[in-house]
C-alpha cells in the first residue's frame, strides 16, 4: 500500500488486504471502499486519561477511501461495553479520477489489543444505505 502511517499507528488495512493478489487495481485486493490511492486515510485516534492535546495513546488507520466527493457522513459509535467501535464512512472507489464511484461502507474494529476488524457484514452499499 502507498500510504504513508502515522508513526506508532496500527495498520488495519494491511490485515484486511486478499493474500497474494493481483488485481490491476490495488484497491480491488481490499474489501471495495477500503483503500483509494488517489482518496485520503482515516485514523482512529485514542486518547485516555486527558485532555485530547499531543500525540494519541492509540492509532490505527481505519480506511483509505475518504474523499471524492463534497456531501456524506462519517459516524464512529462506541458500544456500551466500550470494547468496540462501529464506523460507518462515506467513501469512494474506483482506480483514476475519471473512474470513481461513491458509497457507503460499515464495520466494526474491537478495541482490545492492537485493534482488530470484526466480522460484522464488512458491507458496501451505494450511496446511503444502512
Amino acid at each position: 500500500m502507498d500510504a504513508d502511517l502515522f508513526p506508532g499507528a496500527i495498520n488495519l488495512l494491511d490485515t484486511r488486504r486478499t493474500p497474494d493478489c493481483t488485481e490491476d487495481w490495488e484497491g480491488r485486493c481490499y474489501p471495495i471502499g477500503h483503500f483509494s490511492g488517489i482518496d485520503s486515510p482515516l485514523y482512529i485516534f485514542e486518547y485516555t486519561g486527558g485532555a485530547v492535546t499531543g500525540t494519541p495513546n492509540r492509532m490505527a488507520l481505519i480506511n483509505h477511501a475518504i474523499g471524492g466527493w463534497n456531501m456524506g457522513h462519517h459516524e464512529l459509535m462506541l458500544n456500551q461495553a466500550e470494547d468496540t467501535y462501529f464506523v460507518h464512512l462515506k467513501v469512494t472507489a474506483g482506480p483514476s479520477e475519471d473512474n470513481r464511484h461513491e458509497g457507503l461502507v460499515h464495520f466494526a474494529i474491537r478495541r482490545t489489543g492492537n485493534f482488530e476488524y470484526v466480522n460484522v457484514t464488512d458491507g458496501w452499499s451505494c450511496g446511503g444505505a444502512t
